[in-house]
């Protein structure tokens, strides 16, 4: 299809003097092809044809000046989606070397979008000096028998999976059915509430199909906000669905947290024992797992009938360190309880250590003294208590 140019003339409008050149373009949009690129998207290409006639007194040549392709969404003009501009030389390479009035000439400028576009193509030269533009628009659209009405979204279902109530973690399905008379270009959703998230997927040239993705909740959504889904659909004219939409939820968390284990002395399971100085904490590691997020370690701890409730916060999900914070002072048979808790306040099992295992000792003391000893002292740890022996 030939596309009608903007004709070029100098700055007055005046008639072009005996030394004076004018570009008069014409543009081909040439071969529009469609094609789906590695990910499932559809693409549009065009191989824009453009045919070049200086007008002027004979002999009379021009240099190119450089140049700038704008690209339009559609038949929609009033801002380019994107734009590249064009060197003297790519010009030289793609256009011909120059200009010479009377002396037709044309080139090609390939291009592929994700969507079908427009091109305006402004190219600039120089003719005594003096800089010159001529502007062209070309299509690369998809042409059709019947354009119709734009597409329809319908039967827009979401659900929860496996079942409600909703949790981080669980599956939220979404199923619809889009409906197009010259054929779909894309579809897809967002997502917004709890969390927000965005599925794409091509569905090049489809009269009427029915669509179905799943996406998980992820740990960081919100409790208490529900999860809306806004499917869209866009034909080949690029025209866009009705919104369409729909909710489920809101997020819970009724599940507690799992306490896989946790020791004082680096052993694998639930190992609570050891002598500790006072002021210095108890260093232990947490092996936790939680469909959300965790928030707190609490724990009960300190001499036996006086001890002291407090909590430390869990940064992550799996294997951390952490160690509870302990008073001066303290002295003799100790006790420990501990157990995780979530931001919902939902609890794990308590850990509990055995009568004996936990002592503290005051900082300064023989046994602190004797657990500074330095290498070669043989050292051997047995549970949480370091013994030295000559």
């Amino acid at each position: 299809m030939l596309v009608p140019l903007a004709a070029c003339q100098d700055s007055t409008g005046s008639q072009p003097a005996a030394d004076d050149l004018t570009l008069e373009v014409t543009a081909y949009p040439g071969q529009t092809y469609l094609l789906t690129t590695p990910d499932g998207m559809p693409a549009a290409g065009c191989n824009f044809v453009f045919s070049l006639n200086p007008t002027g007194a004979p002999g009379t040549t021009a240099a190119w000046a450089g140049g700038t392709l704008r690209f339009f969404a559609g038949a929609d003009r009033t801002a380019p989606f994107d734009s590249v501009m064009l060197t003297r030389g790519e010009m030289d390479e793609h256009l011909g070397a120059g200009l010479r009035a009377g002396t037709r000439q044309s080139g090609t400028l390939p291009y592929i979008a994700s969507i079908p576009f427009g091109m305006e193509a402004e190219f600039r030269y120089r003719v005594q000096g003096s800089l010159r533009s001529a502007t062209v628009y070309a299509p690369c659209t998809v042409l059709v028998a019947d354009a119709g009405a734009p597409p329809v979204i319908s039967g827009l279902q979401v659900s929860v999976q496996p079942e409600p109530p909703l949790e981080a973690g669980d599956r939220v399905r979404v199923t619809w059915t889009v409906s197009s008379t010259p054929g779909l270009w894309e579809t897809g959703f967002a997502v917004t509430g709890a969390f927000q998230a965005q599925f794409r997927m091509g569905a090049l040239q489809q009269k009427e199909t029915t669509f179905t993705a799943e996406l998980r909740v992820p740990r960081s959504a919100l409790l208490g906000e529900p999860v809306r889904v806004h499917a869209y659909a866009r034909d080949l004219l690029v025209r866009a669905s009705a919104p369409r939409s729909e909710a489920v939820g809101p997020v819970v968390d009724v599940t507690a947290p799992t306490l896989l284990g946790v020791s004082t002395t680096g052993a694998s399971g639930d190992v609570l024992r050891g002598m500790f100085e006072s002021g210095r904490g108890i260093p232990m590691r947490v092996l936790a797992q939680e469909g959300g997020a965790l928030a707190y370690l609490v724990y009960e701890t300190g001499p036996a009938g006086a001890t002291v409730r407090d909590s430390v916060p869990l940064d992550t999900v799996g294997a951390q360190s952490v160690s509870l914070p302990t008073r001066t002072g303290w002295s003799g048979a100790g006790e420990l309880r501990l157990y995780i808790r979530d931001n919902a306040g939902n609890r794990s099992r308590t850990v509990q250590a055995a009568p004996g295992e936990i002592s503290f000792y005051p900082a300064g003391s023989a046994q602190s003294r004797e657990a500074l000893l330095p290498y070669p002292a043989q050292r051997q740890r047995h549970g949480g208590v370091l013994d030295v022996s000559p």
